[in-house]
């Protein structure tokens, strides 16, 4: 076996372009003459040129010699060209194959395509396509590895990039770290406010874990600043945005997250335009106020011991009855005629209820604040099929958008910014039983078309999931708002009214059933603990003549007030000052001649020709109520029994001012 090499003479061949760079090139061929010729005529093109004659040979002289092209035939003595081809494809080798055929056909052109190689020449071929051939191969194979290499490159340099990062990253970890641990140790908290929303894009210190709602990143966190700081607070933010500071707000009070008062000054540190943006801190100064507070403290003594001695009298009464007092708001009797009352409009509504009991449709229960409608919503579910599941109650007017959404659906981890963990939603909570949607003419439309959805085919989806869960539950609603006028003034859908509309029943004001009313007041004072139930001629008159906007609310909490200044004797006209003074005057056929309103006061005379709707009798009592205790929002609100919030919505839309 002949092995030869023949590198190029110096000088012998005019220079080349790096483009046709010479190369080192490998024939195999068992043909000694033709191996030869072809090794000359390559050399004219200055290639380092290696001669194989069997494939072993040159498989060997690819690996020792870094064989950048092969030119080889395809019939050898022992292992064929192909084989070769084959081998080489096999190994780590990146080298092009050239096959060569004296006997050409159709199957060894396919198997040398499919094994890769460069190019198939059939014999006899001329010296310049040979050496056409080789330039071509060796240019695809150099293009190839300077992609490779600049790959390389690329990738060496990308790793040194995200290194680089990695290392910047870590030194911001470290430095937030430090800033965390330094604003940590401090009473204060950092904020981020965007103007445009009212929402906290940031708030971070120790001050943030007894800062209660404060904390929460949307726009509800002015919800937990005390109602009378909030519009000190707002002002600042507002002479901030334009520049006209001069000083921040006295000190104001928020909900901490303990339920206590805790006492913060607001500082605004720096405004960003675009987009607008407020940041700056916020000091705990609770311990200096407290010792300020300290110094006034004998001053207030007197009044704090009233409050005291009244508070304490209350939980008394409460307690009195035990674990299950009974409250005409709250409970639920298994006597029906207790429950309802003998009055022409609560038998009504006795039997109503008993049908809605013996039935699982859908139960829309309408009246005034203070009504008894969870009472109502309660007594059907424990009467009913259902009895045995929960009742799971929400309250529409509570709660608004994505928490009212998150209330009733559910979530999923991450379904928003403090989504921190799944949470079943109330649907899930009541299948099997009652779901009760009070004051669901508060709840949005969004809300509303997903509860539409959930009402036909009992199927829904947590927020942020994509799973579809069922439940079960029998739907009971009830609203204050007359809803087919919220219908017609487009604030309500028209098709969930039409779903929700199947059993309708509407509770009486008190002031449409004074029947009721000494019965109910008895039943009140008992379940108070009161020594006595009975009540003077003299004072039931007084009370079937007040108008009772709150209902059977104001009711109780006229009674527990009248049992505090009768100190244990019978309640008589004098302990009940607020209705003596005011009481609304109505026509009505009774033989007791009301006493002459103040002149000041409204007097109801007569009825309307077209009765006012429930929405207009409630704007009525909200007018009246903030009248009657002059402005007075706490007081209001507890008399109609809903949410601060609700009532300053309410009177913003009635146009009232708060401070009356």
């Amino acid at each position: 076996m002949e092995e030869t090499a023949s590198p190029p003479r110096s000088g012998s061949h005019t220079a080349v372009s790096a483009e046709g760079a010479p190369g080192r090139v490998l024939i195999v061929d068992d043909d000694t003459q033709v191996a030869e010729t072809l090794r000359l005529l390559l050399q004219q093109d200055a290639h380092d040129v290696f001669v194989a004659h069997d494939a072993m040979t040159g498989a060997q002289w690819v690996d020792e010699h870094g064989i950048e092209v092969v030119v080889s035939d395809i019939y050898l003595r022992g292992p064929t060209g192909l084989e070769l081809l084959s081998r080489l494809r096999g190994s780590e080798r990146d080298v092009e194959v050239i096959l060569i055929s004296g006997e050409p056909s159709v199957e060894t052109a396919q198997e040398a395509v499919r094994h890769g190689a460069f190019d198939y020449l059939v014999k006899p071929v001329s010296g310049r396509v040979v050496r056409r051939t080789v330039s071509e191969a060796l240019a695809r194979k150099r293009s190839r590895d300077r992609a490779g290499k600049d790959l390389d490159r690329e990738r060496a340099r990308l790793e040194a990039m995200e290194q680089a990062v990695e290392r910047r990253a870590h030194e911001l970890r470290v430095s937030h770290e430090r800033y965390q641990q330094l604003i940590e140790g401090l009473p204060l908290a950092v904020y981020e406010l965007d103007c445009a929303t009212m929402r906290l894009t940031y708030l971070g210190g120790r001050l943030v874990e007894q800062m209660g709602d404060v904390a929460r990143h949307d726009a509800g966190w002015i919800e937990a600043v005390h109602e009378e700081d909030r519009l000190r607070v707002s002002e600042y933010l507002a002479e901030v945005i334009h520049g006209e500071a001069t000083r921040s707000p006295d000190e104001v009070r928020v909900l901490g997250g303990d339920g206590q008062v805790r006492w913060v000054r607001v500082l605004a540190n720096e405004v960003q335009r675009e987009p607008l943006r407020i940041s700056g801190v916020l000091v705990d100064v609770t311990e200096q106020k407290l010792i300020e507070e300290d110094r006034r403290r004998l001053e207030r003594e007197l009044a704090e011991a009233k409050a005291s001695l009244e508070r304490a009298l209350i939980e008394q009464l409460d307690l009195g009855v035990g674990a299950r007092a009974v409250r005409i708001d709250e409970s639920v009797d298994d006597a029906l005629a207790a429950d309802f009352g003998r009055s022409p409009g609560m038998l009504r509504v006795a039997d109503e209820a008993r049908l809605a009991a013996e039935h699982d449709e859908t139960v829309l229960i309408s009246g005034e604040t203070g009504t008894g409608k969870g009472v109502l919503a309660e007594w059907i579910h424990a009467h009913g099929a259902r009895h045995h599941a929960p009742f799971v109650a929400l309250n529409c007017s509570a709660l608004r958008g994505e928490l009212l959404d998150s209330e009733l659906f559910g979530h999923a981890r991450g379904a928003f910014t403090s989504a921190v963990r799944d949470r079943r939603g109330l649907l899930e909570e009541a299948s099997g039983g009652t779901l009760f949607l009070d004051e669901i003419g508060e709840m949005n439309l969004e809300t509303q078309a997903r509860l539409l959805k959930v009402l036909e085919d009992k199927s829904f989806r947590r927020l942020g999931e994509s799973n579809t869960r069922r439940s079960d539950f029998r739907l009971v609603c009830a609203t204050n708002r007359d809803l087919a006028d919220e219908v017609a003034r487009g604030r309500f859908r028209q098709d969930l009214f039409f779903r929700i509309n199947v059993l309708s029943i509407r509770l009486p004001a008190l002031r449409e059933r004074t029947g009721d009313l000494a019965p109910l007041a008895r039943r009140l004072l008992a379940s108070l603990g009161s020594p006595t139930t009975e009540l003077p001629r003299a004072t039931v008159d007084l009370l079937e003549r007040y108008d009772w906007p709150g209902n059977v609310r104001e009711l109780r909490n006229a009674l527990i007030r009248a049992l505090l200044l009768a100190r244990g004797g019978p309640l008589l006209p004098r302990h009940f000052p607020d209705l003596g003074e005011r009481v609304p005057v109505r026509t009505a056929s009774r033989s007791v001649t009301p006493p002459p309103a103040p002149p000041e006061r409204p007097v109801f005379v007569g009825a309307p020709a077209v009765p006012p709707s429930p929405a207009e009798r409630e704007d009525a009592q909200i007018r009246e109520l903030m009248r009657r205790f002059d402005g007075n929002v706490a007081k209001v609100a507890r008399t109609l029994g809903m949410s601060r919030t609700t009532l300053y919505r309410r009177l913003k839309q009635l146009g009232i001012s708060p401070e009356g």
